[in-house]
This record gives structure tokens, sequence and C-alpha cells, in this order.
């Protein structure tokens, strides 16, 4: 948010662990925001909800909440330094030959059935060739990885949305994901910015080798991730939806109490 308002750091009384207050001044007077940023999209924290002008929610449910002050809150990279990498994840991922079919690490102390059942499908399948396992690599790697990968995969872990799926965009990517049960701010469409398996998973395999056979519909997802990324979830672009947000309920407010 600092590259749209001054933003004064100080001790503030915090709701609970993973959801941060904070507040936005406007003539004076300080009106309050939350971001909830639990993997969990049933796990709300009521008192917050109701003292903030607006409850900006990570993991926001498809189907919305009761209240209108809870807005879908987008998500973020896995690192503050991501954005930093960028230029040079683009350059390998546009002008170097792809070294991988399709890629995809996790670890099982998340979706473990879902993660087993995939990357077992994966790894028994002969079409094509699959770079991943129940292992992580250093951060950088697995970035650097993704970016010579024709194909990424995307599944869930605590929650429906993980920091690899936003990674994975940022670069430009043909992601095969697992149907998504919460949205972005602004909803990703299915094939046009990624590709979403039916819900039983049943079509991960055959989908990944449709993409690698059409070459044009592969490279047009990847080039609406990299612009979805770019429009929507880098971080600049992002600050500027929550300062757009706030303001928009900060002046609905000062009309009600006018």
């Amino acid at each position: 948010m600092r590259r749209h308002v001054a933003v004064e750091v100080m001790p503030m009384d915090q709701p609970e662990m993973l959801i941060t207050k904070f507040h936005l001044v406007r003539a004076g007077k300080a009106y309050p925001f939350c971001i909830d940023t639990w993997d969990f999209m049933d796990k709300l924290n009521p008192a917050a909800v109701d003292q903030s002008l607006a409850y900006f929610k990570m993991q926001y449910r498809q189907q919305g909440y009761d209240s209108d002050r809870i807005v879908p809150g987008g998500y973020v990279n896995l690192s503050e330094h991501y954005c930093r990498y960028l230029p040079w994840l683009r350059s390998i991922q546009m002008r170097q030959p792809p070294q991988y079919d399709v890629y995809g690490r996790f670890i099982l102390a998340f979706a473990r059935e879902t993660r087993e059942r995939v990357l077992g499908m994966l790894n028994a399948q002969q079409q094509f060739r699959f770079e991943g396992s129940l292992q992580t690599v250093r951060y950088t790697r697995s970035l650097e990885e993704a970016a010579q990968s024709k194909v990424c995969i995307d599944l869930p872990g605590n929650g429906d949305f993980c920091f690899r799926l936003i990674d994975y965009l940022g670069i430009g990517a043909c992601v095969v994901a697992a149907r998504h049960r919460t949205i972005l701010h602004v909803p990703l469409e299915d094939r046009k910015h990624l590709v979403y398996a039916k819900e039983d998973l049943s079509d991960f395999v055959e989908l990944c080798q449709y993409y690698l056979q059409h070459d044009d519909e592969r490279n047009q997802i990847v080039q609406n991730s990299r612009e979805f990324f770019d429009r929507y979830l880098h971080p600049d672009q992002l600050g500027a939806y929550y300062l757009f947000t706030a303001l928009k309920e900060i002046r609905k407010n000062s009309r009600l109490d006018a």
C-alpha cells in the first residue's frame, strides 16, 4: 500500500493470529479494516467482522457469507521478494526451451489424500514426463523449475488457494488445477486463466496431455495468466484494490452518518 498512500507503523491490538487489523485515516478520522489470512474458508472472527468497515477474506468462499462486510481479499505470493525474481523467471519462461512437460512439488502435510492421488496418477502414466515429488526444494529453485515447464499443476493445501498458484500465474503458466471452492476478488476463468479438472480429478492426466499437444491453446493460457497477475494480483494492484474498496466503504459510512 506504500505505493499509494503514506503508511505509519504503530502498536495496535490485533484480533487474533493471522488476522491483521489496520486503520485508514481520512480527514483526521480513523476507519477500521481487517485482513483475514486464515487458510480455512469457513473460519471467521465475528467480532473483527462487526468492528470493521470491510473484512478482507483471502480464502473467500464462492457462495459468500451472511455479512456484506466480508469481501474477497485476493491472494499473495509466498515471498515478499517474489516480484524481484519475476523478470528473471519470465525471461526463462519466454526465451528458453522447456525442460519439463508437467511440473508440481508438494508435501503431504496438507490435503494428503488429494495430493497422493494426483501425483500417483501422474507418476503412473507413460504419456509425458512428470517432474515432481512429495518433497519440496529451495523456493527459488521451485520457481525456476516452474518457469521451465509446459504445464504446472495446482492442488489444495490447508485451504483451496495456495501461494504456489499465485507464483505460477505471475510467471505465466498453463496451470491444471483441482477446482477451487474459493474465489479471488476477480474470479479466475476456466480455460482462460487456468484449466480446472473434474471434481473427482479423473481427467487430470488427460488434461495435462491435451495441453501438451495443443501449443496454441497452452500458450494463450500462459499469456492470459501472466496478464491476470499483472492486472489484479501484483502487490501494487492488490494494494490498490484494498484501498479502493476501503474508500468505497468509508464514503458509504459517511453518507449513513450524515
